[in-house]
């Protein structure tokens, strides 16, 4: 969510976690992309800490107008707290639990640690979220 959906403007503006504030532009180009292909929702986010539920109720507050239909499980280091061992292995697990439901698959995100799904990935920035330009090679690999 955050280099996404949340800039740095926007924890500037109005707080960070919980608290911030979504990219008006971002919401609407996430939108964009999940109205032409029907994509779904799946949180990879270290928001996840704050809950499913949570999350989701947040992402409605900001009209996003995507499903959420689960989350990738927290492979963490330490189990006081969330500490991510990389993302793509999180990913490819929620994938392999979920073989033969998903047919096409994008990451949104800014961090740098997709290894094998790297090509899967729309690399964003804290500076700017998710733009218009990164349409274009969503759709590609949403497309059937």
């Amino acid at each position: 969510i955050d280099g996404v959906l949340v800039t740095n403007d926007c924890m500037q503006r109005s707080g960070v976690g919980q608290h911030a504030e979504p990219d008006p532009l971002c919401i609407k180009v996430l939108n964009e992309i999940i109205g032409k292909t029907g994509a779904k929702i799946v949180l990879t986010s270290s928001w996840r800490i704050l809950g499913m539920e949570f999350v989701s109720d947040k992402l409605r507050e900001w009209s996003v107008r995507g499903e959420v239909i689960g989350e990738t499980p927290r492979i963490s280091k330490h189990q006081e707290y969330y500490v991510s061992i990389g993302r793509a292995f999180e990913i490819q697990e929620w994938l392999d639990k979920n073989a033969g439901q998903v047919s096409r698959f994008v990451v949104l995100d800014d961090g740098e640690d997709f290894g094998h799904l790297r090509t899967y990935q729309i690399k964003t920035d804290l500076d700017n979220g998710l733009l218009q330009t990164h349409i274009e090679k969503a759709l590609e690999l949403l497309k059937d």
